[in-house]
């Protein structure tokens, strides 16, 4: 039995999955190159932290919707690249918020001239707007064009006699084989 079904967008959950993976990417090359150019560590040690998962994932998921509503409205991109910009401060400084109340934000800009709270900086006015545009031009627009399309083969086999059928210290009673996908197998351990 073959069957192909057809193609459809990833769901919410592998975008997320995607904007997760991919905000926490950008965040350890930026910090990497952020401090070889303070201090000229040539190892490229970036970091960040597990809240960086759902607080990217979140932020850029909730970019897409903004996306596609400023897209209809014809926006221009700078105006775009603005709001996300503003969208970005707003979203960290929330987070920041309330990582603080729980003792784990994971980020303090207190050192940065133009900061509030030690939550946001104006510093990264510049790097959050390229951050927007690489998500919007790139991150989001190709992973909205994800499809995904399945084709399987399902072969059943079940065999009557076991004796002489023996691998590996197991014998096989029967099984269902997706060829070069998966094999998904039936059976009985003979040891012990």
């Amino acid at each position: 039995m073959s069957a192909v079904s057809p193609a459809r967008p990833v769901s919410a959950l592998v975008r997320l999955y995607v904007y997760a993976l991919h905000g926490c990417l950008c965040e350890v090359a930026f910090t990497a190159v952020w401090d070889w150019c303070s201090t000229q560590d040539r190892r490229l040690a970036g970091h960040s932290s597990l809240w960086a998962l759902p607080m990217y994932a979140t932020a850029i998921y909730l970019m897409e919707r903004l996306r596609a509503l400023m897209l209809a409205q014809n926006h221009p991109l700078t105006v775009r690249l603005v709001l996300y910009t503003v969208f970005i401060y707003l979203w960290e400084f929330s987070w920041g918020v309330g990582l603080s109340l729980l003792g784990a934000c994971p980020w303090d800009y207190s050192g940065h001239r133009y900061n509030l709270r030690g939550l946001i900086t104006l510093d990264y006015a510049l790097p959050w707007a390229v951050a927007a545009y690489i998500a919007e031009q790139h991150v989001i627009r190709h992973t909205l064009r994800i499809r995904l399309a399945v084709a399987f083969t399902i072969s059943c086999a079940v065999l009557l006699r076991c004796a002489g059928n023996r691998q590996g210290g197991a014998v096989y009673n029967g099984g269902v084989e997706i060829p070069t996908l998966l094999l998904f197998s039936l059976h009985k351990n003979t040891r012990g």
